[in-house]
């Protein structure tokens, strides 16, 4: 019989460091938010961390909410239960940061060279690269029906 475990996890240990790959089962619904929830959301994260001035290791951290997956070890995937909508605008969220920074890599200055050490990490929360770093396949797989 399978397992049901709850954890508290950072976003980087579901987005960055972990091999899944997310699907999106046909019973969920659409990728529906728009501008406005998307903001939202972002909004939250800054209302939480702006102006801060405690050591990073010291905070307790955004609460983002329940995401519910269930994993398929066979092949490194994980269906989404719940969270799909928070999981996409983040992956989306990501690859606009991630091509923003693109953009500053001709950029010879101290924020452009700080970005540039996390630039390797942000591309691992929307995307999968094989070993030669070709585009192997996206964080997130929205079903095609």
């Amino acid at each position: 019989m399978a397992k049901i475990t709850s954890e508290m996890q950072p976003l980087s240990q579901i987005l960055v460091r972990s091999s899944d790959q997310f699907i999106i089962p046909d019973f969920q619904r659409a990728f529906v938010w728009t501008d406005e929830e998307a903001n939202n959301l972002i909004n939250d994260f800054m209302a939480d961390t702006d102006n801060f001035t405690v050591d990073i290791d010291s905070l307790p951290g955004y609460l983002l909410g329940n995401i519910v997956l269930i994993k398929n070890n066979s092949d490194n995937s994980a269906d989404v239960v719940d969270g799909q909508q928070r999981l996409t605008t983040l992956t989306l969220l990501f690859k606009a940061v991630f091509i923003a920074l693109e953009k500053l890599q001709h950029e010879q200055s101290e924020t452009a060279n700080k970005w540039y050490r996390v630039m390797a990490d942000i591309d691992k929360a929307f995307q999968f690269l094989d070993s030669d770093d070709k585009f192997k396949g996206l964080r997130i797989l929205h079903n095609s029906s």
